[in-house]
């Protein structure tokens, strides 16, 4: 069974690929570390670190019966990975074990194929600029009566996600002056 469940929308089989356990998908990205070395002083000063883009290298194969029907496999996925300009196009991955998480990737690299009969073998070099997943949209709507009113909205994420915050006025009072406080739990 293939790691991946979708890219661009379609299914490792609709491409008529698998992906191979050696596929690389990181723990975390890579940081970037912001630091001062000073001449004279050991080490370095730490002004904390970000992180970098997101690199997945997916291992895959294609098993066709003979050369002709590689190639179309090849060329399917080729017009999947750009758009009509001949530019990388930006896509959804979505991995099995995750399906409710999307990262949006582009074709990066090279991805040269050993060709074998109907076989070929390549590297799929995919880079994610945001380096985290995409979760599904959380709406939650609530109807406020009383003045002070709290309400708290749990995320499921891992990464503090700033909210956005639609208030419609369905009174016929004017509402003059209002506070916003968004919290976030301190782990």
């Amino acid at each position: 069974m293939s790691s991946i469940r979708s890219l661009g929308g379609r299914t490792p089989q609709q491409l008529g690929l698998v992906v191979l356990r050696g596929s690389q998908r990181p723990i975390l990205p890579n940081t970037r570390d912001r630091t001062l070395i000073i001449p004279g002083r050991n080490g370095a000063l730490d002004f904390g670190a970000d992180m970098e883009l997101r690199l997945f290298s997916l291992e895959c194969a294609f098993n066709a019966q003979n050369n002709a029907d590689l190639q179309q496999r090849v060329e399917v996925l080729a017009r999947l990975l750009v758009d009509s300009f001949g530019k990388p196009r930006t896509l959804d991955l979505v991995f099995d074990v995750h399906p409710d998480r999307t990262y949006k990737v582009r074709y990066s690299g090279s991805a040269t194929i050993d060709r074998v009969a109907g076989l070929g073998l390549f590297t799929l070099p995919l880079v994610a600029f945001e380096p985290y997943a995409l979760g599904l949209e959380q709406l939650t709507e609530t109807t406020v009566t009383t003045s002070p009113y709290e309400t708290v909205i749990q995320s499921s994420g891992d990464i503090r996600t700033e909210p956005l915050i639609v208030l419609t006025n369905n009174g016929g009072t004017t509402i003059t002056s209002f506070t916003l406080t968004n919290e976030y739990r301190i782990d």
